[in-house]
């Protein structure tokens, strides 16, 4: 899919959890990827292919290997190191109709992943945060 982000999961952190969940991953994964609980009440990947694959999704914040905890996002500010350089302020995130990214393209079921907001650490130059509200 289109607009796809590379997100480097040592990069992520997280900059203010207003939400997040905690519960064994199902199969292995990486920090930065667009996740969700599944029927079995692990953390699976999520696609935006249609809007019931995203409910209730965020981004995981530590990676995990198959059955190990693992810690998502679902409401906050979550930084992803150089993946938003590229993206305005302001401009939406996509769940990818690809299991476990994000794009600035929407997929075929338009789902909102968050939106990029400014954090001012430097009054000069702020840094690009992912905001998602799920």
């Amino acid at each position: 899919m289109a607009g796809e982000l590379t997100i480097t999961a040592a990069d992520v952190r997280p900059v203010k959890i207003i939400e997040q969940v905690t519960a064994p991953a199902s199969v292995d994964l990486d920090a930065g990827a667009w996740v969700k609980l599944d029927a079995a009440g692990k953390i699976a990947k999520a696609d935006g292919a249609a809007a019931a694959n995203s409910r209730r999704a965020g981004i995981l914040i530590t990676s995990a290997k198959a059955n190990m905890p693992a810690t998502f996002v679902r409401k906050g500010k979550v930084y992803l190191g150089a993946a938003l350089d590229a993206v305005n302020l302001a401009a939406p995130i996509y769940a990818s109709d690809t299991a476990g990214l994000i794009a600035t393209a929407a997929g075929a079921g338009n789902v909102l992943a968050g939106i990029v907001e400014p954090v001012h650490a430097d009054p000069t130059s702020p840094i690009k945060v992912l905001a998602i509200d799920n």
